[in-house]
């Protein structure tokens, strides 16, 4: 499954470490001051709302930024200054 990740540009180095230093294959694309991160996971839930408690899901919801809120959708995640 697909996932991207947007983040501003405080978050943006935070975020890359993180995926360097989990050894995750991800590419990274900038556009207007965002960059966006894209992975693919094994698995896809079938919801990723509070209802599924499978652990991929757990960890999706779980995610954060360091210096901005985690805003989700689908499977699409921003911190709240890259909307």
């Amino acid at each position: 499954m697909a996932i991207t990740i947007t983040t501003c540009v405080h978050c943006t180095p935070d975020i890359d470490r993180r995926l360097t230093a989990m050894r995750i294959p991800h590419t990274k694309s900038q556009h207007r001051g965002k960059t966006t991160f894209s992975l693919n996971i094994a698995s896809q839930p079938s919801t990723w709302d509070d209802r599924n408690r499978s652990l991929t899901a757990t960890c999706w919801r779980g995610m954060e930024f360091t210096y901005h809120q985690a805003v989700r959708n689908g499977n699409k995640l921003a911190c709240s200054s890259a909307r």
